[in-house]
């Protein structure tokens, strides 16, 4: 029994803005392949237009050679994520730890959580910039100083207007600055009521006595005979 022929796919009516289309997916990387799947051309349509449009087959080639440009550039680039890192940073940290001084050192006092939100980075990045980069490790660390000296500047204002919280702004640098403003920790153990703890001695006999190192020297001697 013969088999019946199979029919032919229709092609569809040819888009005059293929071309264009074609050569804009090559230039963002796309493949032939990947071309035909996002304008859904069939190959028997692919290779239709080819033999009648001579636009149609130069943008297929066109888009070839500039998908390939694409890929190339992509490899050569380094990789790791891009840096927001440079020379101003240092200057952006030392003025949000100083202040204005044209305006009374306003806006200063910035801790390094501040300056990292203020930047639009992590913290971890500021560290990250702080071992790789020396300049900016001294900035930063200069930074912290100037913020030290503004909050400084805060009390040695308001010690004597009334109802300055002294106390607040101990937890304060406390919590900002424990190196300079931080106690530390003392840890006394004492008795009953305060009194001194008793103090006992107790008398260890030692595990190798004398006997022992006899025994075993007369077992060495033995052993060596």
């Amino acid at each position: 029994m013969a088999t019946a022929p199979k029919r032919q796919a229709k092609i569809p009516k040819y888009d005059t803005s293929l071309p264009e289309r074609i050569v804009v997916l090559g230039g963002s990387g796309f493949c032939l392949e990947q071309i035909k799947f996002e304008l859904n051309l069939k190959q028997n349509a692919v290779l239709e237009y080819s033999k009648l449009y001579p636009e149609f087959k130069a943008a297929l080639a066109e888009a070839d050679k500039l998908a390939h440009e694409v890929i190339t550039t992509r490899r050569k680039r380094p990789v790791g994520r891009p840096t927001l890192y440079t020379l101003e940073m240092c200057d952006v940290v030392i003025a949000l730890g100083m202040g204005d001084p044209e305006d009374g050192y306003s806006g200063g006092g910035h801790s390094i959580a501040q300056m990292a939100r203020h930047i639009g980075v992590a913290v971890d990045t500021m560290y990250e910039w702080k071992e790789k980069h020396p300049e900016f490790s001294e900035a930063l660390s200069r930074a912290v100083n100037l913020s030290e000296a503004w909050w400084e500047d805060k009390a040695h204002a308001g010690i004597n207007v009334q109802g300055f919280n002294g106390g607040l702004w101990k937890i304060v640098m406390s919590a900002r600055f424990p190196k300079t403003y931080r106690e530390p920790a003392k840890i006394e153990l004492t008795g009953k009521d305060g009194a001194p703890l008793p103090v006992s001695t107790t008398t260890v006999t030692p595990v190798i006595t004398d006997e022992v190192i006899k025994s075993a020297y007369e077992k060495f001697k033995k052993f060596a005979g």
